[in-house]
């Protein structure tokens, strides 16, 4: 930081503790003028003053440096015509002060000039600047009636868009209680659909309890029949074979008839989530349901054929022990 910089720094401390003694701004500039010219040696000027202190109009600083040389010059007159001062000294003194006063009168009227001519160029700038104002106002004058248009027809649009929703809402209700209908169709069809799928599930369950209790009373059947043909091993070994492999073909048609039953069961589940397809479902599913129970009944004609094949089988055992027998009577 140069000198200059210091001593404006120094000044503008000065000023501020001013600002603080004093809170009326006629004092306050009066205080800043003594400041400037008894302690800095500088002369002041109201571009100065109203630099360092910002308070006011630009006549007060203006004002204010008047009064200042007003007083110094009253005080030094004063000064001056003192009896005990001798004539030359007191004509020096009135020379120095005279010289400072024209110096004084010259640093004010050109501030007061340069003040003028700021004043002009901000009057000049005002000028320019409502100039620019009244030409937005008139812009705005045009957009704000442009807007009142527009809103004008906005407001038709909206009664029209409100003329609109109240028949989309009509609508909407309409709509609603149709779907509300659907939705308790669809609930009644789902439940007389639980009710099919309960009603086929019993029946599946009942055919296979039947199946399961014919192919036990046929297993017991065998048994009795290999228990009482221990003398036929060659011709009961060949109708064993004969039943293993028919009750393998059995027990396979079973596991299948179960896995479809089983897929079937999926299916009927699947269709409570699926009301919207139930037309085209349940075409389907009755289609796959009469399939497996026409597979079952010839599943159950098997079984009672095969329970006669045995049946054959142990008349044709118990015969040739018959004939055995009387083979051996009359030996």
């Amino acid at each position: 930081m140069n000198e200059l910089d210091k001593l404006e720094s120094q000044i503008q401390e000065d000023v501020d503790k001013l600002r603080e003694q004093f809170t009326n701004t006629r004092d306050l500039y009066r205080e800043v003028c003594a400041l400037l010219f008894f302690r800095y040696g500088i002369t002041p000027t109201t571009n100065k003053l109203y630099r360092l202190v910002r308070k006011g109009s630009m006549s007060v600083p203006t004002e204010a440096l008047s009064n200042f040389w007003k007083e110094l010059r009253e005080k030094s007159k004063t000064r001056i015509e003192q009896p005990d001062l001798p004539d030359d000294l007191g004509n020096m003194a009135g020379e120095l002060m005279a010289k400072i006063w024209t110096k004084a009168q010259f640093a004010a009227h050109e501030s007061l000039t340069t003040l003028r001519s700021e004043m002009e160029v901000k009057a000049t700038e005002l000028l320019a600047e409502r100039d620019a104002i009244a030409s937005s106002r008139d812009a705005a004058t045009l957009k704000l009636q442009a807007a009142d248009d527009k809103l004008l027809e906005q407001s038709q649009s909206l009664k029209e868009l409100e003329q609109l929703l109240t028949s989309s809402e009509a609508q909407n209700q309409a709509l609603e209680q149709q779907l509300e209908q659907s939705i308790r169709q669809q609930e009644e069809l789902r439940r007389a659909m639980d009710m099919e799928v309960e009603k086929l599930q019993g029946s599946i369950k009942e055919i296979k309890d039947r199946s399961q209790n014919e192919l036990s009373q046929l297993k017991q059947e065998i048994n009795r029949e290999q228990s009482r043909a221990v003398d036929l091993e060659t011709e009961l070994a060949t109708a064993r074979t004969s039943y293993i492999n028919l009750q393998e073909q059995n027990k396979t048609e079973t596991n299948t008839l179960k896995a479809q039953l089983g897929d079937l069961r999926e299916r009927a589940g699947e269709l409570s989530g699926k009301l919207q397809l139930t037309e085209s479902s349940n075409a389907q599913l009755n289609a796959d349901i009469v399939a497996k129970e026409e597979k079952l009944k010839e599943l159950i004609v098997k079984l009672a054929s095969s329970g006669k094949q045995a049946k054959n089988w142990s008349e044709r055992i118990q015969e040739k022990k018959i004939r055995r027998g009387i083979r051996v009577g009359k030996r």
